[in-house]
């Protein structure tokens, strides 16, 4: 029987532009490959610190993403590596999990995520050591059916070195700004240090709610809050901490200060998993009336798209967007005492429909940040339930 036929170099630059919409995603993916290999040596050596070193080289126009995670056997290579659709990070995690009973935290597909190399590289060099030998191999594509594969002695340390030759059309990405940008994008929460040619770490490493956690409860809420002003261009009015462990979700939302025009807005929150963004500013995770809210989450329990620029909209999102609603409504609850509180955020939102005004009527705004404190002449001095920094919107 005839055999449907192939052209290996355009599946790989049709599979890698349009699986991947965003060209710097590759930072993304090669980083993951490079945690989770962090992660799976971490099984056999749970003490390992794991480092991820990232090297730009303009003139030779290569990116270079180094780790110390547990390598690749030949085998390895072969198998996933050098095989369109499989994946050898995916298939050694199920084989942990089922043998040893072990949860290994590791986010990304590695023969899967290669592929979004080719969306900016004209060639791929991967030099790996697995810990369990003493063989370094050398494997090399520009993008068609056919690789190399040959032992090498570039590779003395345990790990992997991904180098990415840069398409000339790319050369935004050899600029060291831009390349340290798509990392803090990311990455910025990723439980392992990254450094830029040799600075750094320049990711938090610690996302803001555990090292809010280790400190005095009196503090917890000025650090989170500095932590939000730093990373959005809006300043919170209240933070809400989220600890929601039954949905294996951490994370930390706020009222934004800034005026929210019309019905046809909507909150947002950048989603993560296992502390890698895979998701910026999504629109539909919190509550249709939540349109002042932002802010990010971190969970395991979503599942991502082949991509993993997006998450399922399965039973899991709604069950995590119903919680993340409650709990915006809880913190907020105390506040219904307090005309004068509703009144602030009213001036943020405007007009809204009467089911979005009664859920309103419960955020507390008057505090260190209220629109009415930071514009009216009477400062705190005012006791009206009307006041005319408030007249340009209605309420």
């Amino acid at each position: 029987m005839p055999k449907m036929k192939s052209n290996f170099r355009g599946l790989v630059t049709l599979l890698a532009k349009n699986l991947y919409p965003e060209a710097d995603v590759f930072v993304r993916e090669l980083i993951q490959n490079a945690h989770d290999s962090i992660q799976l040596r971490r099984v056999q050596s749970p003490d390992h610190p794991g480092r991820i070193h990232v090297t730009l080289d303009e003139p030779s126009r290569t990116i270079t993403f180094t780790d110390d995670g547990l390598g690749m056997t030949k085998h390895v290579i072969e198998e996933f590596l050098s095989t369109i659709g499989a994946s050898g990070t995916g298939t050694m995690t199920t084989q942990l999990k089922q043998g040893a009973h072990c949860d290994v935290a590791t986010i990304g597909q590695f023969g899967i995520g290669l592929l979004s190399a080719f969306v900016v590289a004209e060639r791929v060099d991967v030099y790996t050591r697995h810990c369990q030998t003493d063989e370094s191999w050398h494997w090399v594509n520009v993008g068609d059916d056919e690789y190399t594969l040959d032992p090498t002695s570039e590779m003395p340390d345990t790990g992997t070195q991904v180098v990415v030759t840069v398409n000339p059309a790319y050369g935004e990405f050899l600029k060291e700004d831009a390349l340290e940008s798509a990392i803090r994008k990311y990455a910025d929460l990723l439980g392992v240090p990254i450094f830029l040619n040799e600075r750094g770490p320049i990711n938090a490493v610690r996302p803001p709610w555990e090292v809010a956690a280790t400190l005095p409860a009196r503090e917890r809420e000025k650090y989170l809050t500095d932590f939000l002003d730093r990373r959005y261009p809006d300043s919170p009015l209240l933070v809400i901490p989220l600890h929601l462990p039954h949905l294996q979700t951490e994370g930390v939302l706020y009222i934004t200060d800034q005026h929210i025009p019309g019905l046809n807005t909507s909150g947002f929150v950048d989603i993560y998993q296992n502390r890698m963004c895979v998701r910026p500013r999504d629109v539909e995770l919190l509550p249709d009336w939540a349109k002042f809210v932002r802010g990010l989450v971190d969970t395991r329990r979503l599942q991502p798209t082949a991509a993993r620029d997006n998450v399922h909209r399965n039973a899991a999102y709604r069950e995590l967007k119903a919680a993340l609603g409650e709990a915006v409504s809880v913190v907020c609850a105390p506040a219904k005492a307090s005309p004068l509180r509703c009144m602030g955020l009213r001036r943020i939102t405007g007009v809204l429909s009467p089911d979005v005004n009664a859920r309103l009527w419960a955020v507390p705004i008057w505090g260190r940040k209220n629109p009415c404190v930071a514009r009216c002449k009477m400062k705190g001095e005012c006791k009206a339930l009307t006041c005319p920094s408030l007249a340009a919107s209605p309420v």
